[in-house]
């Protein structure tokens, strides 16, 4: 059985390795645990195959292997998805006692629901396959749809970004709350909308949006916005991806006599043609956490963009799991 004791040491009685797919995150979270990552071997293949080895034992240990999933890193997004599985199968045949993987960004987690037809749902097959491979528990941050966590049937923990986010829009605020106001870009920003309004003591406005059914990637909205004129618009979101929600949003919200647009959002993804869309749009300052790297937005975007560091966070979850810690009390009694 996994130990769960007051004299859990966390380098001897845990192994934590990172994948090839952004380490530095990884290293980060390690560092502030006051741990060093655990050795491992991995490399890829002329054909593409990858590698695993784990090069120290981990029987009887808890195995915390983490791998993220950036879309530029030189492994794609599958590549790295096939290299996490084959470490959590290293770890399950080298007799780990528990086997926790991170992924700060949920791969596929969009894909979860049939919108017609013989499609496949992504997110499903993606936590059967994890399942499969010999995982215990994940742990993700702001994951695109929490439905999809039921996928697993075992701990999924799904962290919580909106704490930095708050205290980095609070700063902006700085007391001004008339000069601000929180906007909600579509409907299923709702609740999320509302709790950083009602946290910051601004207004909230809600934004509807429509996508033409015929065309997903199409996006239509009013042509003018209430109560926004004169104020700096706050929108937030948990990805930003190609950044056409974003940028849809921030015209109309101009258009309206905003005196300034910030946005911010937990994933940072980038797909093109994003920096050309936000190069284009009236957006003044962006936030994102650091799940996935930024050094390509940050090159991009200059001083419009301010980088949180979820790697205390990660830090401070994985310790409470691997020793038996509680979780919500760290979220203030909710993990959502």
């Amino acid at each position: 059985m996994p130990r769960r004791t007051a004299e859990f040491d966390l380098q001897s009685d845990m192994y934590f390795a990172s994948g090839s797919a952004y380490p530095q995150l990884a290293e980060a979270t390690a560092a502030s645990m006051g741990v060093k990552l655990g050795a491992i071997g991995l490399k890829g293949f002329p054909n593409g195959e990858r590698y695993v080895r784990l090069d120290e034992s981990v029987r009887q240990r808890h195995a915390v292997l983490m791998q993220s999933f950036p879309h530029t890193s030189e492994l794609d997004i599958n590549a790295a998805f096939v290299e996490l599985l084959l470490m959590a199968q290293a770890a399950r045949l080298s007799s780990a006692d528990e086997i926790t993987l991170i992924m700060p960004k949920m791969p596929y987690d969009r894909q979860d629901r049939q919108v017609g037809g013989r499609e496949a749902v992504g997110a499903a097959a993606i936590m059967q396959a994890l399942k499969d491979a010999g995982a215990d528990r994940l742990v993700t941050v702001d994951m695109h749809s929490s439905q999809t966590a039921a996928g697993f049937n075992d701990p999924v923990d799904v962290l919580p970004a909106k704490y930095l986010i708050f205290e980095a829009l609070k700063e902006q605020v700085a007391g001004r709350c008339d000069d601000f106001v929180v906007v909600s870009p579509d409907a299923g920003r709702a609740g999320a909308s509302e709790w950083y309004a009602e946290g910051l003591g601004v207004d909230l406005v809600h934004m509807p949006k429509r996508r033409d059914p015929r065309n997903p990637g199409r996006i239509s909205r009013p042509d003018y916005v209430n109560d926004v004129d004169g104020r700096v618009c706050l929108i937030t979101d948990d990805m930003i991806d190609t950044a056409g929600t974003l940028q849809s949003a921030a015209v109309i919200l101009d258009k309206s006599g905003a005196s300034g647009v910030f946005a911010a959002a937990t994933h940072g993804i980038f797909s093109d043609p994003a920096f050309k869309r936000l190069d284009d749009s009236p957006i003044q300052k962006l936030i994102v956490t650091n799940t996935l790297p930024t050094e390509r937005a940050e090159a991009a975007l200059g001083n419009r963009l301010q980088v949180l560091d979820i790697a205390p966070t990660l830090g401070e979850a994985v310790t409470r799991i691997v020793s038996g810690g509680s979780l919500s009390e760290l979220f203030g009694g909710s993990v959502y």
